[in-house]
């Protein structure tokens, strides 16, 4: 018999929590419809289909600005008091946090990659690649279709590798890029966000970028799966953080930004990667000082 969960137990960072999540969102609905997620902090679980539909049609009372406040305030959400607050790269706020009308504005901008005629295109080739997939899913036998559909790869009709759901691709011309770390390190030569100080330098600012990939990988490999979660949480977040903090020193110099007075591509791709941390796991108060002061 399965021992019955209290909304109480509910904690949705927690492996046993994510593995079998059912259970805790009955005890939601049931006992805490509003159910604040951490003592003190203003983060809610709201669980009834009715409260979800109201607060979804209702941006004036329940703002997607909350995300960007979360990332320039932390868990506070007051001005200026987060690991990220008043950081010059949050200026422009992602569209996810902005609502209507600016939000219909922008969603309209990014529809027009994903139009009817398009999606149709890509059709034969993901068909292709799904039928593939399953021939190893009767195999195995079992499948988890987020994780394991969600990272298939194939190549795309220059041979150039690329994930086949999620793919960033950069083309100009017969010259293609399909890795995220080398899109931002051409783009950063192309546009003046190179760092100063020659080739050892720019060693350092590759190694910057490449760390913050790791740390995006490894914050949705912690998410998805259970049993990662705790050990990531518990020890490797930490050691990336310190390590962060450390290089932070080495390189900043006068600052504010890693490789001195301006951003540089790994500056950018690194506070993406904190914001993931901010938003999956509430992490800020886990930055260390000297990225709480990296603005």
């Amino acid at each position: 018999m399965t021992e019955k969960v209290s909304a109480e137990d509910y904690n949705a960072l927690d492996p046993v929590v994510r593995a079998n999540p059912y259970p805790y969102y009955a005890a939601l609905r049931e006992e805490s419809p509003v159910h604040q997620m951490m003592p003190g902090a203003p983060l809610f679980a709201v669980s009834r289909h009715t409260d979800v539909q109201h607060i979804l049609h209702h941006p004036e009372e329940f703002s997607s600005t909350a995300f960007q406040a979360l990332f320039q305030g932390g868990l506070s959400l007051s001005p200026n008091s987060g690991a990220l607050a008043g950081h010059r790269l949050l200026e422009s706020p992602m569209m996810i946090s902005v609502d209507p009308p600016r939000h219909h504005r922008l969603r309209g901008l990014v529809n027009k990659g994903f139009t009817p005629r398009r999606i149709a295109a890509l059709e034969p080739r993901l068909r292709e690649l799904a039928e593939s997939f399953f021939e190893e899913v009767r195999e195995r036998g079992t499948m988890d279709l987020v994780r394991d559909l969600s990272t298939v790869t194939g190549a795309d009709s220059d041979g150039v590798g690329a994930p086949a759901f999620a793919c960033p691709v950069l083309r100009r011309g017969q010259f293609t890029l399909a890795q995220t770390t080398a899109i931002l390190e051409y783009l950063g030569r192309q546009h003046g966000y190179m760092p100063p100080g020659g080739a050892e330098s720019e060693a350092n600012c590759l190694q910057l970028a490449l760390n913050a990939a790791d740390i995006w990988q490894e914050a949705y490999k912690a998410r998805r799966e259970p049993d990662e979660g705790a050990e990531y949480l518990g020890g490797r977040l930490g050691l990336w953080l310190n390590n962060l903090a450390t290089f932070f020193e080495r390189t900043s110099g006068a600052g504010p930004y890693f490789f001195g007075p301006k951003p540089t591509y790994a500056d950018f791709a690194m506070l993406n990667s904190l914001n993931i941390l901010v938003y999956m796991f509430a992490a800020g108060p886990l930055f260390p000082p000297q990225l709480s002061a990296w603005k």
